[in-house]
């Protein structure tokens, strides 16, 4: 049974590390425009960004939304 603090896994921090030479969650906010507290609940799995937030992030980072939000 799943609970309510149940993170939403991603890749964002993986591919910040491997592609992006270790680029912080908040020099990649920055970049691409998004608030560096609600991109970290983003990155964190506390929060599921919205439709357009999250192609977004993922075309920002390189990658297809389900690359960065695999199921």
């Amino acid at each position: 049974m799943a609970t309510k603090k149940e993170r939403i896994k991603n890749r964002i921090e993986e591919i910040l590390k491997w592609e992006f030479d270790s680029l912080s969650q908040a020099e990649f906010a920055n970049r691409i425009g998004e608030n560096r507290t609600h991109f970290n609940q983003i990155c964190t799995g506390e929060t599921e960004p919205k439709v357009l937030k999250a192609k977004k992030i993922a075309k920002a980072l390189g990658k297809t939304v389900e690359e960065v939000w695999p199921d």
